[in-house]
């Protein structure tokens, strides 16, 4: 994939996903201290699914800009996140270094948690940190994307 082409696909996916954690904000919002109805925290959760989702696809594309494959298999979503850590073998750029990716790693076990639960089982008080932190995180992830695509352009 052209560097052109990755950096408009990769601004749309961050565009979308800062739509979304705005879309997010405004539901905690609006749910304020109270507990939220059944249909809001699946709302959220879906939200927060979407976020990690457009996360996953910027890594992705990334990954198949450089010539790596996604991961395959059962924990692919771990993996993934893995391959853009600190001191990866194979050449990926360490954009999820530090809290980073710590704090994506606790987002994907939230995902899955939000993917195979029953909205009903939801527990509010569970959620809202993520909900809390997801602008940051977002703001974080953006940057790292964003400065990587830049030091691109320098070496060009």
């Amino acid at each position: 994939m052209r560097l052109d082409k990755l950096r408009d696909e990769v601004a749309c996916e961050l565009e979308l996903m800062e739509q979304t954690a705005v879309e997010l904000q405004a539901l905690g919002a609006a749910v304020g201290g109270q507990e939220p109805t059944v249909t809001l925290k699946a709302a959220a959760a879906a939200f927060l699914t979407q976020l990690f989702g457009g996360i996953e696809r910027v890594l992705v594309r990334i990954g198949k800009h450089m010539g790596v494959e996604p991961p395959s298999g059962p924990h692919w979503h771990a993996a993934l996140l893995d391959l853009f850590t600190e001191g990866t073998a194979c050449g990926l750029p360490a954009l999820l270094a530090g809290d980073l990716g710590k704090d994506l790693q606790t987002m994907r076990a939230l995902r899955h948690v939000y993917t195979h639960m029953y909205s009903s089982l939801l527990q509010w008080s569970q959620m809202l940190p993520g909900i809390d932190a997801a602008p940051e995180v977002l703001a974080r992830f953006r940057a790292a994307v964003e400065g990587w695509l830049a030091q691109q352009d320098e070496e060009r």
